[in-house]
């Protein structure tokens, strides 16, 4: 039974009472739906600062540097430019006149940052030296299994075992992935021994994962908070949008999520998710994790597969949020919160309910393609009157190889594809040129 919204929302309003409220996220314009808190004044962010009525304070490396960064291959802590040293700079002073700061994701900034400020900054998130073990793939999936969870088949190989790692291609195609990734970056199809041989050649790792690839099968995504009793809201299912041409020129790049397609899938597979989800979330309750986090999945012949789990918000969080809240549901910001604050879990729908129920919507995330930077452009996208673009930089703003163009937002969509038939024959925004 899930608790009703509005008196969820109250109790974290009134257990706020005049502290104020920080976000330092990837995307400043991520923290769009706590502007229904008024305690809400700081943001700080790598990229497309929100720039809302209320935040009195905002600092992002974006505007300081006139730069987008692609986020997939960007480390804000060994970052020595004079750009990151300022923005650094500027933010410690700006958490001086916060409360309690909520992060997108923990950083080493923060666990250096966090003791000087001593009692006066209350932290809504998990320290950097213990959640960065979260971000080890090959750990998660062992443990994972140790509980039942059905981890994709990944097997180990050192770079020197590549007579061994090579006869994983005589059952077709193979996925690699380094033992840290995001957004699709670390992960390649191989599809023959050469370049395999080639691959590992040019391994930095200690060792390569290796898995059969499912040519078959569903993306899936899932959003979740974790509360100190072990136990887990879910949010938003979604089929995930990876590697969508004309979005990005990665094979496994994350282009978005179709929340319209949800519905479409089986609620007994939506079932077997969940079960494991909520196993996920007990594991992670039980080394200490609490608060926001999200899990990819492949639904594919042989069941659902989780793929890995992501201890932070996600690209999807903001959407994920707006969806709730259409449907006076307990969103992940407003459950976070809670996890910190001492609330009870407000409890949330099974998956099969919520697949069906959600709001049918999608979202869309365009990379800039070229090798190199580009400029953007002082226009708008083409877009229809239901279609919404965010994230969009400001005029001249130097746009990384990789990094994000804009965002499209289709919301009530007639049914699962739509977004491909409305985004991409008229939706690409065109860069001014090249930086």
């Amino acid at each position: 039974m899930s608790v009703n919204r509005r008196d969820y929302l109250a109790n974290v309003r009134l257990l706020l009472g005049n502290k104020r409220l920080g976000w330092f996220g990837a995307r400043g314009d991520d923290a769009h739906p706590l502007l229904e808190l008024p305690n809400f004044v700081t943001c700080i962010s790598l990229i497309a600062p929100m720039h809302a009525p209320g935040v009195t304070a905002e600092a992002s490396l974006e505007e300081i540097t006139h730069r987008r960064i692609d986020l997939d291959q960007y480390d804000f802590d060994s970052d020595a430019s004079p750009g990151a040293v300022e923005l650094r700079t500027v933010a410690l002073r700006m958490l001086t006149g916060v409360d309690i700061l909520v992060p997108y994701r923990p950083l080493q900034f923060f666990s250096l940052v966090m003791f000087p400020l001593g009692d006066s900054v209350r932290y809504f998130g998990n320290f950097h030296e213990h959640q960065v073990a979260f971000e080890n793939k090959p750990w998660v999936e062992s443990e994972l299994r140790k509980l039942g969870v059905r981890m994709m088949p990944w097997a180990y190989f050192m770079p020197s075992e590549v007579n061994r790692a090579v006869e994983q291609l005589a059952s077709g195609p193979v996925v690699v992935r380094r033992i840290r990734s995001s957004g699709g970056s670390g992960l390649r199809l191989v599809e023959s021994e050469p370049e395999f041989r080639r691959l590992l050649a040019k391994a930095d790792d200690l060792f390569v994962a290796v898995c059969p690839f499912f040519e078959r099968a569903y993306p899936l995504n899932v959003g979740g908070c974790v509360f100190p009793d072990a136990s887990v809201t879910l949010h938003t299912p979604s089929v995930q949008l990876i590697g969508v041409e004309g979005c990005t020129t990665r094979r496994f790049g994350y282009c978005g999520n179709d929340f319209a397609a949800a519905s479409q899938l089986t609620a007994e597979m939506w079932d077997d998710l969940e079960r494991q989800v909520r196993k996920i979330g007990g594991w992670l309750a039980g080394k200490g994790y609490v608060g926001a986090f999200g899990v990819d999945a492949l639904s594919a012949d042989e069941g659902v597969y989780v793929t890995e789990i992501n201890p932070r918000f996600q690209g999807s969080s903001r959407i994920s949020a707006d969806i709730d809240r259409a449907q006076h549901r307990v969103d992940l910001y407003l459950a976070h919160l809670g996890s910190f604050l001492g609330l009870p879990n407000p409890g949330s729908l099974p998956l099969r309910e919520l697949a069906r129920s959600q709001t049918p919507s999608a979202q869309v995330y365009f990379h800039n393609l070229d090798a190199g930077p580009v400029r953007s452009g002082s226009h708008a996208p083409v877009g229809d009157s239901q279609f919404e673009w965010q994230l969009l930089p400001e005029p001249a703003t130097s746009i990384d190889s990789g990094g994000i163009l804009c965002r499209g937002v289709l919301r009530d969509i007639d049914h699962t594809g739509d977004w491909r038939e409305r985004l991409l024959p008229k939706g690409l925004p065109l860069p001014e040129g090249r930086a």
